[in-house]
């Protein structure tokens, strides 16, 4: 929207009842021109859950829902005789896998004696409303790609009914496999991460490699700043790790994790990170519109669209609960 197009938008709204004098309503079309021309951008926030999954913005926000073919192969090949004709047969199978997309919504506003107060001192309006207004739904977004929202038919990816789960293994001594806290020694963490470094490729029969790990946290401070071994100078678990991993080259913390097991405790996430695997549908992101009367006060409506999260290959991620 050009400043143009917004001017003559506010003189429609601004009646003779609602009239703003000329450095009230030059503060007002700054203000929402600065916000308007920011907040539209996509990625303007970074997201952890958008930093870190693949998104998809090619829906169209007037769709209601969305679909995908899933794929699998039926059938093995076998060893044949001179002349056979009994060829095992091979065929592909195709699944539609049906999305519901649903708006997100909040707003704030803006009073005749705050545009008053804007114009008198030449300072701008307060952004803290807006940023309030952008935060709220980065929020709802970042819940949703993380767990979904059962009520609305979203998905999210630690909840996601194709998610595979593990549990970290028991420790050799005791009962608690918690990584820190509990029974495990170092070298019981680093092999819990070694498996989830191997899990996608063996899932997949090695069509597949994970190379992100997500971790809670806590448990990445507390790798990051335990020894591996005994030294004084030893590497943490962390550094071992990394020297070792054969798939996995992304490690990162996503608080979300903290919660994310069946038991309601820690967990850890590895995938493949690739569209092909998995994106998250974003479909309009934050999006202000433009101001609106109520009373003695102009409130600005805010929007976003989203479908969750859509997994194309199961088996390219999974989560390792218990740790």
């Amino acid at each position: 929207m050009t400043e143009e197009q917004l001017q003559q938008l506010l003189s429609t709204y601004l009646t003779s009842e609602f009239r703003l004098d000329a450095n009230e309503t030059a503060v007002l079309v700054r203000e929402l021109m600065h916000k308007l021309s920011i907040e539209t951008e996509v990625g303007y926030t970074p997201l952890r859950s958008l930093l870190y999954f693949p998104i998809n913005t090619e829906i169209d926000p007037g769709a209601e829902t969305y679909s995908y073919d899933e794929w699998d192969q039926t059938g093995v090949a076998k060893i044949i005789a001179n002349y056979a004709d009994d060829l095992p047969m091979v065929d592909v199978v195709v699944s539609e896998v049906t999305g519901k997309i649903r708006s997100l919504g909040d707003g704030y506003q803006y009073s005749r004696q705050d545009l008053r107060a804007a114009a008198k001192s030449g300072r701008p309006l307060p952004a803290r409303k807006r940023l309030a207004a952008r935060a709220a739904v980065d929020r709802l977004i970042d819940r949703i790609a993380a767990v979904g929202d059962a009520p609305s038919k979203l998905r999210g990816v630690l909840t996601h009914p194709n998610l595979p789960i593990l549990g970290a293994a028991a420790p050799g001594t005791g009962s608690d496999s918690k990584w820190n806290g509990g029974d495990k020694t170092a070298k019981e963490v680093l092999s819990d991460m070694m498996a989830l470094d191997a899990e996608v490729g063996l899932n997949t029969h090695e069509n597949r490699f994970s190379d992100s790990l997500l971790l809670p946290p806590t448990r990445l401070a507390y790798i990051s700043g335990t020894p591996y071994g005994a030294a004084e100078n030893s590497d943490s678990i962390l550094t071992v790790f990394k020297k070792n991993a054969q798939n996995i080259r992304n490690i990162a913390s996503w608080h979300k994790l903290e919660t994310a097991g069946e038991d309601g405790g820690p967990a850890a996430l590895t995938y493949w990170n690739n569209p092909q695997a998995l994106q998250f549908m974003l479909v309009l992101p934050f999006t202000e519109y433009e101001p609106q009367i109520k009373g003695l006060a102009f409130q600005v409506p805010c929007e976003a669209r989203v479908g969750g999260m859509a997994i194309y290959e199961p088996l390219s991620l999974a989560r390792m609960d218990g740790i």
